[in-house]
């Protein structure tokens, strides 16, 4: 891709440009920086193959050629993978968590967004420009899911070993914790 408007390519992004994990999680956003860099289909796709979220590149499943990024009109986000040797055709969303979505990119990053802000669902909804709430809710607790996952992948044992090699005690405090209600309450006792 180059400029503004996509033309034939092997990538989204040059391969020097896909940012390393450590990068990504250190990123810092607000919404008015977020913005000008999502504002077009184009931008999006770039912005999300820098970021590891959908493909840089496709191999066709069939003949195993790099697959070609074509201009798609017809299809949400503008772009499509396309193998010119056995018609073998895909989307950009291709192995993605947006494979099934049909909000646009740019909706579902901002989803992500406001969601990561803890917005209400209503908020979330009409500054997203999604009609149906309920789309909300569910992609919302997916994001939750998703973090889930990520922190059973990643936990790591507390306690261990003192610098003398005796065990570490570790006492943890049981809180309640009771759901929140039209941003009411919290922390109970």
């Amino acid at each position: 891709m180059s400029g503004d408007r996509c033309t034939r390519s092997l990538t989204i992004v040059p391969p020097a440009e896909v940012m390393d994990r450590e990068v990504i999680r250190e990123e810092k956003w607000r919404v008015a920086t977020l913005l000008p860099e999502i504002s077009s289909n184009d931008k999006c796709i770039r912005w999300l193959a820098r970021r590891r979220l959908i493909c840089n590149a496709v191999q066709c499943p069939s003949c195993q050629h790099p697959a070609t990024l074509v201009v798609d009109e017809q299809h949400i986000d503008g772009h499509r993978w396309r193998c010119h040797r056995c018609r073998f055709t895909c989307s950009v969303r291709h192995e993605s968590v947006f494979v099934e979505s049909r909000l646009s990119l740019k909706q579902i990053i901002l989803c992500v967004y406001f969601w990561a802000l803890d917005l209400p669902y209503k908020n979330i909804a009409r500054e997203c420009s999604m009609d149906n709430k309920r789309i909300v809710v569910d992609w919302c607790n997916s994001f939750r899911e998703e973090c889930e996952s990520a922190l059973d992948r990643q936990s790591s044992a507390i306690g261990g070993l003192d610098e003398n090699g005796k065990p570490l005690v570790v006492e943890i405090e049981q809180t309640k914790y009771f759901h929140r209600k039209y941003r009411v309450g919290g922390v109970g006792d």
